[in-house]
């Protein structure tokens, strides 16, 4: 093969290449998120930790995230407000007061926490991050901030004497207001299999990746 010849394929083998990469999905593609996918943020699920007994009788256990959010404009795009909330006497109370509701929550409004056991609201579709009754800030810097966003779980919500599921993520910036805080109420059975899980988040569009863990309930 001489030089001519050699270089003629060496120009054919990498517009080859170029071609393949350029007809690939993206990541945010292949997966069903539908371009949405921002990888901004992420979710840990600190507690209850996989295959954990909580509670008793069903109650007085903790749900705790850390939220982390990337950029220099990583405050903005949090949308994050301090609470410290809960039901009745405590809601809305100084010196960070905040709702206590199922659906999005106004401290943290993208985020998305579903349980698959759980009967509140509209079941195992319901936004429960509103729920949540502590949300601070563990580490503010120009490009990262973490939240620390926690739920002292107060009555049987979640069933009891039985195995249960947190999933958790954060939605993307879908109205494009440079903040993340589109998370809805309830989420959507999008593909149409008669439960909610973490392939109806991904249809969203999210920002982080869906954090889950399996758990245990304590009984009566």
């Amino acid at each position: 093969m001489g030089p001519r010849t050699a270089l003629t394929v060496a120009i054919a083998s990498t517009a080859a290449v170029v071609a393949v990469a350029a007809a690939s999905p993206s990541p945010a593609a292949a997966d069903g998120d539908h371009g949405h996918r921002q990888r901004g943020a992420e979710v840990q699920i600190v507690a209850p930790a996989r295959h954990d007994v909580v509670g008793v009788a069903g109650r007085a256990w903790a749900a705790d995230l850390r939220v982390t959010v990337h950029g220099r404009d990583a405050l903005t795009r949090s949308a994050f407000t301090p609470q410290l909330t809960g039901p009745a006497a405590h809601a809305s109370t100084a010196p960070f007061p905040g709702a206590f509701a199922p659906g999005a929550d106004e401290a943290l409004p993208g985020l998305v926490v579903l349980d698959s056991t759980t009967a509140v609201g509209a079941g195992a579709g319901q936004n429960l991050a509103g729920l949540f009754n502590l949300t601070a800030l563990t580490d503010n810097r120009p490009d990262r901030v973490s939240v620390m966003d926690t739920w002292i779980v107060g009555a049987p919500s979640f069933g009891t004497g039985t195995r249960s599921t947190i999933l958790a993520a954060v939605v993307a910036d879908l109205d494009h207001d440079g903040r993340y805080d589109d998370a809805p109420a309830v989420v959507p059975d999008a593909d149409g299999d008669g439960d909610v899980d973490a392939r109806d988040l991904r249809a969203l569009g999210l920002a982080s990746e869906v954090a889950s863990v399996d758990f245990v309930v304590t009984g009566p």
